[in-house]
């Protein structure tokens, strides 16, 4: 009994001494950087901060049951996360470690949240290999489980950690698919699969890919080994036993993955990908040949050299048979191609992929590694067998130099790893291309290193004993040596830098800036205002996912699920668009009020120069000086309208159409809240370079800067604090007749390189302002606008002082001040357009759906129009005043609204997704888009109890058929139903036929294709 408990002590710390040292070496590598709970340092970079922090801020509002898991309200006007919950913030257990986190503590705690992730891999992946090759060497399986641990895919794709979620269970996945295919079981394969794809539906397609391709491989082979006609019989087991579990491994995840495949069928992002039709697209990716644009594939290689050569060694070796050898090829080769041949790896991606190039490329380090480990016991006898190796090591106890020998291994493994760090620290900050050329030098001398040992051993086996485990005693503290190199590279924030990694966009210090703001302002006030009334950040300084962190609803956000129509509207309403995103950027003063924006937090106050804003309070954050404004012309946040004028169609209005149609469905009637100045061809005058004189249209038409010039005299109307900024540099967007928009994944990557480039001619225009106007301006290019002789502010992320026009994040409308009865000189490009905006008009409409008096007409507007706003803060209205008495819940929102015969459309800003459902006085209504921001509901005379309720497309339906697949795979393990042998035939001819079809379209083709291209390029035809 006492040796069966230290078997079992044993047994438990030889499984735990591998996740213990990637912890440690993880650990280690916080410490020295400074990094929590080491420091005040931050592991996050790139994605992680950019994006999937606030996501876990999300999460952790839904562990603490103060948000729905498939809707948020903070971003994007409420938006649907059930495509993001299978594949970005998801289902996995390890997403628990929010419980005990302070929300507060998020953004610091993500480095042990990281660790985590690290030492669960390292654990799963020893476990696997443990479970297959239990006679290998411990010290092999233990090696090669922390090089999963600590593999090229954790350093380049750890930013994101839900795929390291999918990596720590994919080991799990593998060995439920080698119990299946070797002993036919098959139902821990099933609920594996199911939960991996639940898990991450996205790289669950991948996943099926990989266990189609080898076990068509496997079962052609491998299933074969038995003789005669049994292993026919076996052939036809597997197929079946894999095609069904399959299936009810996939019927296990459709509550996860039906909301998300239905949600990502209506993603811009999704549809983008087809805009050139089935097979134009098809066209492309076959043309994608090369692997140069996204050489860092190379990466997810790193530590893997003696891996590697052991892979070689042993499918050259003559010591196992043919049929092995190819089953072994292909376990490795499947994953691996995707590195060099870029048509097969964006064929994984669905066809698309934004610089993650190989999203499941930890596939490529476990296959590597298996093999390697199958390869140990063939290749390195002494690693067969522990108990061998001990007699043998017992034997030569006396021998001194089978002592020094691994003490001498470690000491020049240790003296390779300090002088590799300290020229990596001398090297300054390096760009990731010299990072790369340097490791692929380093990897083709340990290559070569490992090689020569190899052989050296090989040659003295049979003469000199102590020579038997050169290779191991060397190859083990070198490969530990490069992976502790690759952890200090790579974790944390980079000593490297590349076009994406030095965007202030990919900074995630907004995170810690705006939880400091909502301490320190009062930006936070219940739970229903902070779900529907809208903070706005108009310089764009916070990123676009800051209400997930903050907890206050916003109109920006980036959840990669933004339908096309919804991105449009927004354009239309002058919101700055960037790849999948709205931004806080642009917009009018009208389209904030309409879509419930309240308050304005900004470092620069450019609109302060309003009536319509009020500041309420100013503080210092850790991001810089915060102002807090309040808009006191802001709407009701559902309005009664006339379902006559719902019927706006995006495509056929402009700007000034589009907003002014919105009018119409506020007011009731016809009105130009908005007017469109156009480029004033027939006004406008020309500024020389030389000497900054004005000339005439027609004439002095010399291209050029134009900077401040005595004939552009001041004038009173700006905020004085707007004229006190000072210009920055800018980052500008690609440059075009049209840039309030980037639609594709590669506008984002070639803007950021776009740098500083030519503007076009720059011009006078002298605008008459009547009453209260704000103007706006759109389009052309410009080192800097001038108001009245003043440099107008165009802030952008990361650079509040900017003025150059546009800029990454504020490319479409700006605001260029606020003005009352007075001429407005104005310098700005050639191409730009003009827009002003009637404040009277909108103070008057505020008033109107506030229940005020709105009688305001001719001259009064614009004296007694404005003293009304700057006295009367009361002026929006409340809700409660209005009857509306709204409740908000997690993904639900009731209220209270009165209807008549012309006003039958409850109006929200909310967006439409098709996951809403409402009642009206119980009875369910339709629910309707709205111009692409807004929803409608129809409701009758008199008083409307509504209730609006959010259930994602596909949810019922998905958890139907995941119920139903846990019964069918119940009833079969109780039936042993899969056993049955009745349509084992018809299976495999089934499962032939794709197997043949997925690998000619996936890799036959592809490298076929691939070959004809290089041989075209070489002979130069």
């Amino acid at each position: 009994m006492a040796d069966l408990r230290r078997k079992k002590r044993a047994k438990w710390i030889k499984f735990l001494i591998p996740p213990v040292i990637t912890l440690v070496i993880f650990g280690c590598v916080l410490a020295v950087k400074g990094i929590f709970p080491f420091g005040t340092n931050r592991i996050d970079y790139y994605d992680m901060g950019q994006t999937n922090a606030p996501l876990y801020y999300h999460m952790w509002d839904f562990l603490h049951g103060k948000s729905d898991l498939f809707f948020d309200w903070f971003i994007n006007e409420g938006q649907n996360l059930s495509m993001g919950s299978a594949i970005q913030w998801n289902i996995s257990p390890f997403n628990l470690f929010f419980l005990f986190v302070p929300r507060n503590m998020i953004m610091k705690s993500l480095s042990i949240y990281m660790g985590l992730h690290l030492m669960a891999m390292t654990a799963a992946m020893y476990f696997f290999l443990n479970r297959l090759f239990p006679d290998t060497l411990y010290r092999w399986k233990a090696l090669f489980s922390i090089s999963y641990g600590l593999c090229g895919y954790t350093l380049t794709h750890y930013t994101i950690p839900t795929y390291l979620d999918t990596a720590v269970f994919f080991p799990l996945l593998a060995l439920s698919l080698y119990r299946l295919l070797k002993e036919g079981k098959p139902y821990f394969y099933a609920l594996m699969l199911g939960f991996t794809t639940a898990l991450s539906y996205y790289l669950g397609f991948m996943h099926l890919i990989y266990i189609l391709l080898f076990s068509g491989v496997w079962i052609l082979f491998e299933s074969g080994s038995v003789p005669g006609e049994e292993a026919t019989l076996v052939k036809r087991d597997r197929a079946w036993k894999l095609g069904i579990s399959t299936v009810l491994g996939l019927m296990l995840s459709c509550f996860m993955l039906l909301p998300a495949l239905l949600q990502m069928s209506l993603s811009s992002r999704f549809n983008s990908n087809l805009e050139g039709g089935f097979l134009g697209t098809l066209l492309s990716i076959m043309n994608s040949i090369g692997a140069d644009e996204y050489y860092v594939k190379w990466w997810q290689l790193y530590g893997l050299e003696a891996a590697g050569l052991l892979v070689i060694l042993g499918i050259l070796s003559r010591k196992m048979s043919r049929k092995r050898k190819i089953t072994v090829f292909s376990l490795v080769f499947i994953p691996c191609a995707l590195i060099p041949f870029e048509s097969i790896n964006i064929l994984w991606h669905m066809g698309t992929y934004y610089h993650y190039p190989i999203r499941c490329a930890y596939l490529i380090p476990f296959s590597v590694l298996t093999a390697a480990t199958y390869f140990v016991g063939i290749l390195l006898p002494d690693c067969k067998h522990e108990g061998e190796v001990r007699e043998r090591v017992h034997a030569d106890k006396n021998q001194l130099a089978s002592k020094l020998l691994p003490f001498f291994a470690v000491m020049i493994s240790a003296v390779f790893l300090g002088l590799a760090i300290f020229l990596y620290i001398r090297g300054g900050i390096w760009t990731v291309q010299s990072l790369f050329r340097v490791w692929l030098v380093l990897a083709a001398g340990l290559f070569l290193f490992y090689l020569l040992l190899y052989l050296f051993s090989r040659k003295w086996e049979y003469t000199e004993k102590v020579f038997r485990p050169l290779f191991q005693h060397f190859t083990l503290p070198f490969v530990m040596a490069e992976l502790i190199l690759g952890a200090y590279i790579g974790y944390g924030c980079p000593q490297f830098t590349d076009t994406f990694f030095g965007d202030p966009e990919q900074s995630g210090d907004y995170v810690e800036t705006a939880v400091e703001l909502s301490e320190r302002l009062p930006i936070l006030e219940d739970e229903t205002s902070n779900r529907l009334y809208r903070v706005k950040n108009p310089d764009s300084d916070l990123n676009t996912n800051y209400g997930m962190v903050m907890g206050r609803s916003t109109v920006t956000g980036w959840a990669n699920t933004l339908t096309r129509g919804q991105q449009e509207a927004a354009e239309k309403a002058g919101y700055g668009t960037h790849f999948m995103r709205i931004l806080d950027s642009g917009g009018t003063m009208f389209m904030d009020s309409a879509l419930g924006v309240r308050k304005v937090l900004t470092r620069v106050p450019f609109e302060a120069d309003s009536f319509i804003y009020e500041k309420i309070e100013e503080t210092e954050s850790s991001g810089g000086s915060y102002g807090l404004y309040d808009n006191k012309a802001a709407f009701p946040f559902v309005v009664a309208v006339s379902s006559e004028d719902t019927e706006i169609e995006l495509e056929d209005l402009s700007m000034a159409q589009y907003q002014n149609a919105l009018y119409r469905l506020f007011r009731g009637e016809d009105g130009e809240i908005l007017k469109d100045l156009g480029k004033g061809e027939d006004s406008i005058k020309y500024v020389r370079e030389e000497d900054g004189a004005i000339a005439d249209s027609g004439s002095g038409k010399g291209p050029g800067w134009i900077r401040k010039s005595p004939e552009l005299l001041k004038s009173p109307g700006r905020g004085q604090e707007c004229t006190e900024l000072v210009k920055g540099p800018g980052k500008p967007a690609l440059q075009g007749e049209d840039n309030n928009n980037s639609e594709t994944e590669n506008t984002e990557s070639l803007a950021s390189e776009a740098g500083d480039s030519s503007t076009g001619k720059q011009v006078l225009r002298e605008i008459e302002v009547k009453g209260n106007q704000a103007l706006y301006l759109i389009h052309g290019q410009a080192d800097e606008i001038l108001v009245n002789g003043e440099p107008v502010p165009v802030p952008t992320i990361g650079d509040p002082d900017n003025t150059a026009y546009p800029a990454w994040f504020n490319s479409s409308l700006l605001y260029l001040g606020s003005f009352r009865d007075q001429r407005v000189s104005l310098v700005c490009p050639e191409k730009s357009r003009l827009f002003s905006l009637d404040l009277d008009l909108l103070m008057e409409l505020s008033r109107f759906l506030a229940g005020a008096d709105s009688r305001l007409t001719g001259g009064q507007k614009s004296e007694a129009g404005q003293a009304a706003v700057s006295s009367d803060r009361s002026l929006r209205g409340s809700d409660s005043e209005s009857g509306l008495e709204l409740s908000a819940g997690t993904s639900s929102l009731s209220f209270r609204i009165d209807g008549s015969e012309e006003k039958n459309v409850a109006l929200l800003p909310l967006h439409c997704d098709p996951g809403f459902s409402a009642t009206v006085n119980g009875k369910k209504q339709k629910v309707f888009d709205v111009a692409g921001l807004f929803m409608g509901i129809p409701i009758e005379q008199g008083e409307n109890e509504l209730e609006l309720t959010f259930t994602p497309q596909g949810l019922v339906a998905g958890a139907v058929v995941s119920i139903l697949g846990a019964i069918l795979l119940l009833i079969s393990f109780i039936t042993g139903f899969l056993n049955r042998k009745t349509f084992s035939r018809v299976a495999f001819y089934i499962f032939n036929g794709v197997w043949a079809l997925v690998l000619l379209g996936l890799y036959v083709i592809p490298i076929g294709w691939f070959i004809v291209h290089e041989i075209i390029k070489i002979s130069g035809i």
